[in-house]
């Protein structure tokens, strides 16, 4: 198998209709523009650097509208009410409305943030006047001509005795320092004293701990400039609940909003993919790739347009993209190769057979009826409901189909929510029943082990195979022979040796001779060629490590049917009432770990074991321009 053959796009169109033409590509979803080279071909650059800096401006001031608008809307979205269906003609026609509907909320939204930060400071500016209710003098009074009134506060622990006594002889009679309310912590003062006294007594002070309370912004006696805050206060209120009821009523338009939003993004992803196109005075020049199954209709929208195209197959130099395509079943495990690496272009593509792998080794590890049924059922309601895409609905999709297996090796183990209905039936109901199964993991661990060890033996088979496959197809039928069929002869002598020990001995022998005459050809000195041939022998090593690795199925199996039958036997203690804990709480958390680390080992094998035998890593994933859409879709797109 392998990955979808690319082929060559290159076009020459009017520059009037580049705008056009693009947006007609975009919504085909398989054309990805390629960054083509200016200098090679004497061309300029075409550029939307101004077109770009405003869509973006737009998209940033719509999205925040959006979230402001969000907060405001009384009617809420439903958890799995899905996108907008809209069509597609309306990603054609303007946004002006929305975006002064845009304007104006984030205009009100700011206006909202200097009230609210207008009334935090009023409420502190009271809060600070609360210590200073009883001081009767102007907070703006700051003396006479021959007098100077200074408001501070000194620690609580500080007599004012001490500081009158501790003050300047010739500060004697032309200094008073006054107690206007005190805490646990500090003393509120009024300090008054004779301009001739300079800043001796501010000196003095400060040896006190004194320090200075100022009210630039106020007006008038203390507890007057508080009820004037409270005043101001009120009014500030009235004004946010008049903007307040402005954005709740634009909140009922938000779907406008969340429209425009995407065409604004839709005509940014349109102005980046012109960006990568050439020009000259009156034309554009671009180069693209599409896949070989798609150009029909790539073809069937440019004959619409007043253009010249050509579709080329890929040259040596190239490096197409790589667009994985699978069937239906294994279209889910495509995001499992991607999250490795993708292929590169043009290998061999092993989703298909690495999707049947997964399917039975993640069934094993997660042997159970009941989490199968839950993940099978589950993963189909949220698709049904959220309506998820890209990686999000693979790995649904991928749990769905992964828990079928599940369930078909849990009826096999006779597994139903662990031992659930065994415990029951003996602790409960006084007449035990044992579920029928074919094997009973936990009664039975080495028969698992043998079916685990089994499987992986088929895994790193089939990995060696696809090697085999792929240096054949290359022309490289003696390596494949003899760098994988060796190993082959090897490992099948090594099985036949507990069967048949005649037999088994003289193939395991043929395949070490294939090895050692065969892995050092590479070399021209014969030692060389001979001592590389026997050193070739410790892969053995590296094939015996991949192959005990696949205990962990067993291990994964066995922990997860464990759990579930201490979760029984601590329900059973607490009667039906502990069952039903047992199920909502104990279950849930055993199917949330088991499930987590069968994602990850069932991925761990397929990496390691498996890819690590034939995969060619290397390939860049296919990025077709497409319309940028996170709250819409598409009602009427054929």
């Amino acid at each position: 198998m392998s990955t979808a053959v690319m082929q060559r796009l290159t076009l020459v169109a009017p520059s009037s209709e580049s705008d056009r033409l693009t947006r007609a590509l975009m919504w085909l979803r398989c054309v990805e523009v390629e960054t083509a080279d200016p200098d090679e071909l004497g061309l300029t650059r075409a550029s939307c650097d101004d077109e770009r800096n405003e869509l973006t401006r737009r998209a940033s001031m719509l999205q925040s509208a959006i979230a402001t608008l969000s907060e405001y809307k009384t009617s809420k979205k439903k958890l799995f009410s899905g996108r907008l269906a809209v069509e597609r003609k309306r990603f054609d026609a303007d946004v002006d409305k929305p975006l002064k509907v845009a304007l104006e909320t984030n205009a009100a939204s700011s206006r909202i943030a200097e009230l609210r930060a207008q009334k935090n400071k009023k409420q502190n500016d009271i809060t600070s006047l609360d210590p200073w209710r009883t001081h009767d003098v102007p907070l703006e009074f700051e003396g006479t001509g021959d007098t100077r009134l200074t408001l501070g506060i000194l620690p609580v622990s500080t007599p004012l005795d001490d500081i009158r006594a501790g003050m300047p002889e010739e500060a004697d009679g032309l200094f008073e320092i006054t107690e206007i309310s005190r805490d646990e912590r500090s003393v509120y003062v009024a300090v008054w004293q004779h301009v001739s006294c300079g800043t001796r007594i501010d000196r003095a002070l400060s040896a006190y701990g004194f320090s200075k309370v100022e009210f630039r912004d106020l007006r008038g006696a203390p507890s007057e400039a508080q009820e004037r805050l409270r005043g101001e206060i009120k009014e500030i209120d009235r004004r946010r609940s008049e903007l307040e009821a402005e954005l709740k009523e634009a909140a009922e338009g938000i779907a406008e909003l969340e429209i425009a939003y995407d065409v604004t993004k839709t005509s940014l992803a349109c102005a980046e993919a012109k960006q990568r196109y050439l020009r000259t005075e009156s034309t554009v020049y671009l180069s693209a790739w599409v896949p070989r199954e798609r150009i029909k209709a790539v073809v069937s929208e440019l004959e619409r347009f007043e253009c010249w195209y050509d579709f080329s197959d890929p040259t040596e130099d190239d490096q197409p993209p790589v667009l994985l395509n699978n069937n239906a079943f294994a279209r889910p495990f495509e995001g499992v190769v991607a999250m490795f690496s993708l292929p590169r272009y043009g290998s061999f593509d092993p989703t298909f057979i690495m999707s049947i792998f997964y399917f039975v080794i993640f069934g094993l590890m997660l042997a159970d009826v009941g989490y199968g049924l839950i993940l099978t059922l589950g993963c189909l309601l949220l698709l049904k409901l959220m309506k998820p895409q890209g990686g999000m609905k693979q790995l649904m999709q991928m749990f769905m189909v992964c828990g079928v297996s599940c369930t078909v090796a849990g009826a096999a183990f006779g597994s139903y929510f662990g031992d659930l209905i065994d415990t029951v039936s003996g602790n409960l109901v006084g007449s035990s029943f044992r579920m029928p199964a074919l094997l009973n993991i936990v009664e039975n661990p080495m028969a698992f082990l043998y079916i685990s060890l089994g499987v992986g033996l088929l895994h790193l088979f089939t990995g060696m195979g696809i090697k085999f496959y792929v240096l054949c197809r290359e022309g490289k039928v003696f390596s494949a022979i003899f760098d994988i069929g060796s190993w082959y002869v090897l490992f099948i002598g090594i099985g036949l040796i507990f069967l048949v020990p005649s037999v088994g001995k003289w193939v395991a022998l043929a395949g070490v001779a294939m090895l050692v005459l065969t892995q050092g050809r590479a070399e021209k000195n014969p030692v060389m060629k001979l001592l590389k041939g026997v050193l070739s022998l410790y892969g053995i090593v590296s094939y015996l490590s991949d192959f005990l690795s696949y205990s962990r199925i067993m291990a994964l199996g066995l922990a997860s049917a464990v759990i579930a039958s201490v979760v029984n036997q601590v329900g059973v203690m607490g009667g039906f009432v502990g069952i039903v804990v047992a199920l909502m709480i104990g279950h849930t958390l055993n199917l949330a770990i088991n499930l987590l680390g069968s994602y990850v080992h069932t991925s761990r094998l397929q990496y390691i074991e498996f890819f690590g035998k034939f995969f060619e890593d290397g390939g860049r994933p296919f990025a077709p321009v497409a319309p940028d859409m996170k709250y819409t879709e598409i009602s009427d797109l054929n």
